[in-house]
């Protein structure tokens, strides 16, 4: 190594970088800005004669020269024959009481959230309403949350509970205790995918946010009415037999069609998943009997590849009066959410009737009590049915049924599940607090597809809005986890950067990359090569790759300063980075310099 007897007086040359550690010092400058970059969430850094890409979105990178897949701040070979989980657009989320932290996105989440759970002057309280005590007790305590992030709606219509299914793209995405993420309001699902690991501490909820929406009837922003087949997505599986060649998602709104139709098609080679277009039947009258316990809807199908959501209960018939009377029946549930409760009935002296709940989410059945000092309850739906109090002015919420029914939710995850203790993943039908006569409505519909593991130390429910008695319990919803198959990478990775100006015309190019093998043993310029020009890629220089040490736990940096003053004249610098074989890498940030 050269001392400083030796240097004195010389004009150094790029030659030297190395012997006089300034290629070092490069490599290092680089790599911190890499770093800060997608710790921030940005692309990267443009410094003097530099530039540097962490690869948090596609702004760095040519399109239209390059072959790619781009994950989690990094890329790799393309993605073919493969599973889609979203486009990752909101980054790495974590929802936290009072706060969200997000990074390494290209969409700001507070354009997805709504501005409150009160819309058009409905509030949607969140009701955690499935029966849990041994006696038969209902339990209707509010969720233990105390931040409710409601995604937005759009395309609302019939009073905003008909509006479009919401779609949020996350890399990963976690959820602390104490906290909720719902859709602002009711309306026609949420579909949530996540291009890397989800972990729920706090409670991803459709619960109450079921839609009043007929599914047979055209509707949603791409006025379409759901096909008889019922909603559904292709993908593969390990073992699936079952041949699609698109999902049909018509009905759920622009977004969620768009979505979807990145799915490809299966062959003999995954399975169908499905959410039917009708649910269960909602629970029958009570007719002709003087007292009488209201009947629970019909449960959806649940535990398989198709599942449906449940229909709503019916309401009571007061006990202990001579005069007869009729309940009101629970609504059937639709692909979209589950069916209203019935409303109860009380009557003296005069026979009287309650109304049906609504199907498909419509509005719980009002009470049909009469005369005197009668007091009747209203099905729970959307809106809730009303109750009857003969001192009006003393009009009290237990009259009213629970506002809300189950909706319909798909979760698709390429990574790892986890439920932590106190953790929720539901969509359960609603029952006001001490209404035990008026019906509940019905539990919702949710698929959980994961290409990871599924670890569920909390609940994972599609419950009913449950009454204990005597008015009659919704239909329990249908709820199915499944393991789908991981992505494969090809090997017909390119990567070419956007054209950067150099102030000079430069004579020498370094690069340096963060690199990472998939699988197998990866050969140096020859299993991956790079590449430099500084004539915008017209002409490159193949760059001899140097190993330059680990920077983690199998990931190393590989460098190489390339002699570009063969090249024909220019200061637009690009590279290019390729795979030259099958063998498949990741690149998680590139540094460039010149002088």
């Amino acid at each position: 190594m050269a001392d400083l007897k030796n240097i004195k007086n010389k004009y150094l040359s790029s030659s030297d970088g190395d012997a006089l550690g300034v290629n070092t010092n490069k490599d290092r400058i680089g790599f911190l800005a890499r770093k800060l970059a997608t710790a921030q969430g940005l692309v990267g850094f443009d410094t003097v004669n530099a530039f540097s890409d962490s690869y948090s979105n596609d702004s760095g990178i040519n399109t239209g020269a390059s072959s790619y897949y781009r994950g989690t701040n990094m890329v790799q070979n393309p993605r073919t024959g493969s599973n889609y989980f979203g486009n990752g657009e909101l980054g790495t989320c974590q929802f936290s009481t009072g706060s969200i932290t997000q990074s390494g996105h290209t969409r700001d989440v507070d354009e997805v959230l709504g501005e409150g759970d009160s819309v058009f002057g409905m509030s949607y309280a969140l009701y955690n309403t499935r029966d849990q005590n041994a006696g038969g007790a209902q339990d209707n305590s509010p969720l233990p949350t105390s931040s409710i992030y409601g995604a937005k709606v759009l395309n609302d219509t019939s009073s905003g509970t008909s509006g479009d299914m919401v779609v949020m793209n996350f890399k990963d995405l976690t959820i602390d205790a104490s906290t909720t993420l719902t859709t602002a309001h009711p309306c026609r699902g949420l579909l949530v995918y996540v291009d890397g690991n989800l972990t729920v501490n706090g409670h991803l909820s459709m619960t109450g946010r079921g839609g009043n929406a007929n599914p047979t009837s055209a509707g949603g922003s791409d006025n379409a009415a759901v096909s008889a087949t019922g909603l559904r997505i292709p993908m593969f599986t390990s073992g699936g037999s079952d041949t699609l060649a698109a999902a049909d998602f018509a009905g759920t709104g622009n977004a969620a069609v768009a979505a979807v139709a990145n799915h490809p098609a299966i062959s003999s080679n995954g399975t169908i998943f499905t959410v039917s277009q009708l649910g269960g039947a909602g629970g029958a009258a009570l007719q002709g009997v003087p007292s009488g316990n209201g009947n629970a809807g019909t449960a959806g199908a649940t535990g398989a590849a198709t599942i449906s959501t449940g229909g709503g209960g019916s309401g009571s018939v007061q006990q202990g009066w001579p005069t007869t009377g009729t309940s009101g029946a629970g609504g059937q549930g639709g692909a979209f959410s589950a069916g209203a409760g019935g409303g109860h009935t009380q009557c003296r002296p005069a026979p009287c009737s309650a109304p049906a709940g609504g199907n498909y989410g419509g509005s719980g059945g009002n009470t049909g009590a009469q005369g005197g000092s009668m007091r009747g309850y209203g099905g729970s739906g959307n809106l809730e049915g009303q109750g009857w109090f003969a001192a009006s002015a003393d009009k009290r919420p237990a009259d009213d049924g629970g506002r809300g029914v189950g909706g319909l939710m798909w979760i698709i995850v390429n990574g790892n599940v986890t439920i932590g203790s106190g953790g929720t993943i539901q969509s359960t039908g609603c029952m006001s607090v001490g209404n035990t006569y008026g019906g509940g409505s019905g539990g919702g519909a949710i698929f959980l597809l994961h290409s990871g593991t599924f670890t569920n130390n909390g609940s994972f429910d599609a419950g009913a809005g449950s009454t204990g008695s005597p008015g009659g319990s919704g239909g329990v919803g249908g709820k199915h986890n499944a393991q789908v198959s991981a992505p494969v990478n090809t090997n017909a990775f390119t990567l070419v950067s956007a054209a950067q100006t150099a102030k000079a015309q430069p004579d020498n190019i370094r690069i340096a990359i963060n690199f990472e093998k998939v699988s197998g043993t990866v050969s140096l310029n020859t299993d991956i090569v790079a590449s430099v020009s500084r004539d915008g890629g017209s002409t490159f220089t193949t760059a001899t790759l140097l190993d330059k040490g680990d920077y983690d736990t199998g990931k190393q940096v590989l460098v190489d300063s390339v002699d570009v003053s063969g090249q024909p004249a220019g200061t637009s610098i690009v590279y290019k980075i390729v795979s030259a074989n099958s063998k498949q890498f990741k690149i998680h940030g590139t540094t460039v310099s010149w002088s």
